[in-house]
């Protein structure tokens, strides 16, 4: 007869304990699950479609309590933990950060862009490089500020990804470098 090694038995056994104690993991998993879906069904939800309020019509002789408007904390989280939460993690400044990078474009590779196209042109700028900059910089926060206010609401009012930021800081240096272009050209 073919006999079976007693090795491939206890090998055979092992894994059939294993198979079991992850069948009655999952089950347990299942079980839980299962008891956490039967509470959200039974849970009572209210949607309101719609309120109306007639202000003429109420007759309002004590009024109390919080109002929050446009903050919906999570349920187990208090508005003081919501807030506690922002200030930890306060919203970059992202005006501030094009701000800066500007400035290192301004201060780098524009002056570079401003000698050659003096050269392309074949006009000169007559040492006036440093008061363009300066004349640049004053005019870039207010340039600053409407791309990114503009780029927000666009964005629904979140913050800007690094890729629109980087949409922006190209479409600031256009500007800059058109400034220049035009600056030149009006030189005689």
């Amino acid at each position: 007869m073919n006999e079976i090694p007693i090795s491939y038995m206890k090998q055979l056994n092992a894994y059939l304990q294993w198979q079991t104690n992850q069948i009655q993991g999952l089950n347990s998993r299942l079980d839980s699950m299962q008891k956490e879906i039967d509470m959200l069904k039974t849970k009572k939800t209210m949607n309101v479609e719609r309120i109306e309020y007639k202000f003429d019509q109420l007759k309002i002789e004590r009024l109390e309590g919080t109002l929050h408007i446009g903050i919906s904390p999570e349920p187990e989280q208090t508005l003081e933990d919501l807030i506690d939460s922002q200030q930890a993690n306060p919203a970059p400044d992202q005006a501030g950060y094009l701000r800066s990078r500007i400035d290192d474009y301004l201060h780098g590779g524009f002056r570079q862009y401003m000698r050659n196209q003096e050269e392309t042109r074949g006009k000169s700028l007559q040492n006036t490089h440093e008061a363009i900059i300066e004349d640049l910089q004053k005019q870039m926060d207010g340039r600053i500020q409407q791309y990114v206010t503009a780029a927000r609401v666009e964005n629904q009012n979140r913050l800007l990804t690094e890729a629109q930021l980087e949409e922006l800081y190209q479409k600031l240096v256009q500007d800059i470098q058109t400034a220049l272009d035009n600056h030149v050209s009006t030189l005689i």
